[in-house]
């Protein structure tokens, strides 16, 4: 009888690993609604999972996590953290090569298992998560952006930075922000790094034009606001945090992420317009959850940043009082 009831319940997927204290509040707050939540470090498979993707008579998929199966009715997938936890340990070529593979099988989960609620799926991440799309999408939405030049051609750089004249400029990667670079894969080594947005010398860009070649950047005039906003949007209900940044002493830090004074968080009403382009840009991108990053002024108003498809949210409830947590849950069930 227990177990009948146990697989009659509603149940959802959160993939991330143990050390996530975001997947452990969706898990809990799903347990207070009545719901199973199952835990799925995707990053241990193929070796601590088996995944059948049949495609002959009527065998349907399955995906077997230590010895136990996904029901087949699984409601929803919160996509969470694909990557795992950072692995101190190095591997071989050879396991190298497995996890690829094993990459491949998993990005296509979402098609095979289309009838689940997936937050979000694999692809649309992938898509929906690239920065130069998003400030695209994002200009013919009408958001007003910085002004951007995403290049590694020197002399394009060259030019955008007159095109700012006194303007301050900023850097920013195109991907990702953290810089593997450690040779023993130790997640705090010193060699890793770790880039914010900041305001850099134009000069010092210039001196050194000719490396911009060797990798594309995102440079940006800097954009200077009375206070940040990180609106969480899970399908078309928002969450929206303002955060007020006090007593960093590098007047160059412009990320609230990087702030080493002090982070105010409250809740703001923002218009109805700006809250239903904050709606319309995550779905636009494929999305059903992200933490869309705007900056606000008096004089220049809404400019928008980014959007994180695998962004935090915890500071908004536990701060704020959002129920994040359980907006993601209905989601997953509904």
């Amino acid at each position: 009888p227990l177990k009948g009831r146990i697989m009659m319940m509603k149940t959802v997927v959160v993939i991330s690993h143990d050390e996530d204290a975001h997947a452990q509040r969706v898990l809990e707050r799903a347990s207070e609604m009545g719901v199973r939540g199952l835990l799925w470090d995707v990053s241990t498979y193929p070796q601590s999972a088996q995944i059948t993707l049949p495609l002959y008579d009527s065998r349907i998929p399955s995906i077997v996590i230590e010895g136990q199966e996904i029901p087949r009715g699984v409601q929803g997938f919160f996509w969470r953290r694909p990557n795992g936890k950072y692995h101190s340990s190095s591997v071989s070529k050879m396991d190298q090569y497995m996890k690829k593979e094993g990459g491949v099988v998993v990005s296509a989960l979402g098609e095979y298992f289309s009838e689940a609620n997936w937050i979000s799926s694999p692809w649309a991440e992938v898509k929906g998560g690239n920065k130069p799309y998003q400030l695209l999408l994002a200009k013919r939405f009408g958001w007003k952006i910085p002004l951007t030049c995403i290049s590694n051609n020197p002399e394009e750089v060259r030019q955008f930075i007159a095109v700012l004249g006194p303007r301050k400029l900023t850097m920013k990667p195109a991907g990702t922000a953290f810089m593997d670079l450690s040779e023993e894969k130790n997640f705090s080594s010193i060699e890793n790094k770790v880039v914010f947005t900041k305001i850099i010398d134009s000069e010092e860009v210039l001196a050194n034009i000719d490396m911009i070649k060797n990798c594309p950047v995102i440079f940006q005039e800097a954009i200077h606001k009375e206070y940040d906003l990180r609106i969480t949007v899970v399908d078309d209900v928002t969450h929206v945090a303002k955060i007020t940044l006090e007593g960093c002493d590098d007047p160059d830090n412009l990320d609230w992420k990087n702030w080493q004074g002090v982070r105010r968080y409250s809740t703001e009403i923002l218009p109805r317009e700006v809250e239903q382009k904050c709606v319309d840009i995550v779905r636009s991108l494929g999305l059903r959850f992200g933490c869309v990053d705007l900056g606000f002024s008096s004089r220049e108003g809404y400019t928008f940043f980014e959007v994180n498809p695998q962004g935090q949210w915890l500071p908004s409830e536990d701060r704020l009082g959002y129920d994040v947590s359980g907006s993601i849950v209905r989601a997953l069930v509904r």
